[in-house]
């Protein structure tokens, strides 16, 4: 889909709109009907997702769709709700052994809102997919640094070759900011030879660049804000059970890797500002046209 930049203004706008990567699944919180436990979530891209209750174990009911809001409570252009946990459980399952979760070169997208302040007190899975030969996880806390922050967010891949992974240690203010009760973007990307990246709010955080070929998928089913209930976890403080407690708006999972100016892209396009250099564009197509009236007197 992408396409060459031309010298045409027309052509350099479609250029700051399209996107390369493929995208295999989406979900939107728009969409859920039922927040029931076993209740479909009607995917707009690739398979749909189970809710998980935590009712349907003895607790009590704690899944919940209720307004999201996104930079400094503004509305979304892309979505009106989100997807809560109000327990420290389970929130969605998506799918078991489903092509949306195969491959090796892969990005993941969500939109989330931590449902905490500051640094959790408990680590927490926000994604997981995988058993225990080979998988995937996103998780925020201490993950085995040592430091007993809890502010260390860490993407993680493992086969039988190992674990490899990349941190990103929130300071306060940052901490702060991404628990402060609004969505905010969360992306991660591997290009299965040996970078991995990790995204908040459309700016690059983090990366490994030596992170080496790791054949992660197709081994297990996936949570947002949980586990399947028996997947695994790449860090050394979470178990099987890890869980967290959060919302969850949006997710996709893309097929091949996401550039940072697509993942830019998304997210201003989803918090309702000007495409990345649309602004700057016509602003110097406005300037250049001045300059020849000018000439022209």
């Amino acid at each position: 889909m992408k396409t060459l930049i031309n010298i045409t203004l027309a052509a350099s706008l479609s250029a700051l709109t399209a996107q390369g990567a493929t995208l295999v699944q989406e979900l939107n919180a728009d969409d859920i009907t039922a927040v029931t436990n076993g209740s479909t979530w009607t995917a707009r891209t690739g398979a749909n997702a189970t809710l998980n209750d935590n009712s349907a174990v003895g607790g009590s009911a704690d899944l919940s769709k209720d307004p999201a809001t996104v930079n400094g409570g503004a509305t979304s252009s892309v979505f009106a709700n989100t997807l809560s946990t109000g327990a420290y459980g389970n929130a969605a399952q998506m799918g078991a052994y489903l092509d949306p979760l195969s491959g090796t070169t892969v990005s993941i997208e969500l939109w989330i809102s931590p449902l905490f302040s500051g640094a959790p007190a408990n680590s927490q899975t926000i994604f997981e997919t995988g058993g225990e030969g080979r998988g995937m996880s996103i998780t925020l806390g201490d993950n085995g640094d040592g430091d007993f922050l809890n502010n260390n967010l860490r993407f993680a891949l493992k086969d039988g070759g190992g674990t490899t992974f990349v941190d990103y240690d929130f300071d306060a203010a940052a901490m702060t900011a991404f628990t402060d009760g609004n969505h905010h973007q969360l992306a991660v990307t591997y290009d299965n030879v040996n970078n991995m990246l990790i995204y908040i709010d459309g700016a690059q955080v983090a990366s490994n660049i030596a992170a080496g070929v790791k054949d992660w998928d197709g081994t297990s089913k996936a949570g947002i804000w949980g586990t399947d209930g028996s997947g695994w976890i790449t860090t050394d403080t979470l178990d099987a059970d890890g869980k967290g407690h959060g919302s969850v708006a949006v997710f996709r999972h893309y097929s091949d890797v996401l550039t940072g100016a697509e993942v830019l892209q998304n997210y201003a396009s989803t918090i309702s500002i000007p495409e990345p250099g649309t602004a700057a564009l016509f602003a110097g197509c406005f300037a250049l046209t001045s300059i020849m009236v000018r000439r022209r007197r």
